[in-house]
């Protein structure tokens, strides 16, 4: 375990010792990875967002906002058109910095949201199904999909 994902696991312990954080075992993780790449088009390591049917993006807009804004703000227009369900899992896939794949409510994710988006890396969230994604991108991106 290195270190960003050793320090995303401090933020999240409460949480985990609660039951609402599962840490996937390795070959469950790879699996659900495999189950994005095989639902969203990839360019590279990246979600094709161009080619996805129903595309949904908030950016930081040149500075004007944080990551954090931006996240927030794609996250609350989730939550008013009711595309998400307060308690559906979801899985946590990075692409670089933390290899462990996590799940939990989207409650718990929206709660602790800031600690994602501070990751120097992708993040994806995903439904159990693979049907919508969310990316927090290090570029200042928040994008969700569905298919």
């Amino acid at each position: 375990m290195n270190q960003v994902e050793q320090e995303l696991l401090d933020n999240l312990v409460a949480r985990v010792g609660r039951g609402e954080v599962e840490i996937l075992p390795k070959e469950e993780s790879e699996g659900v990875t495999r189950k994005l790449e095989a639902s969203f088009p990839f360019v590279g390591s990246k979600i094709a967002w161009g080619r996805v049917k129903h595309h949904l993006s908030e950016s930081t807009q040149g500075g004007r906002k944080t990551i954090e804004a931006v996240a927030r703000d794609l996250v609350a227009r989730l939550n008013e058109s009711a595309l998400v369900g307060e308690n559906e899992d979801v899985y946590i896939i990075g692409d670089s910095a933390v290899d462990s794949v996590l799940l939990m409510k989207w409650r718990a994710f929206r709660e602790s949201i800031d600690i994602f988006v501070s990751l120097p890396q992708h993040t994806y969230v995903v439904d159990t199904g693979a049907h919508w994604c969310v990316a927090l991108t290090i570029e200042g991106y928040a994008d969700w999909g569905s298919l």
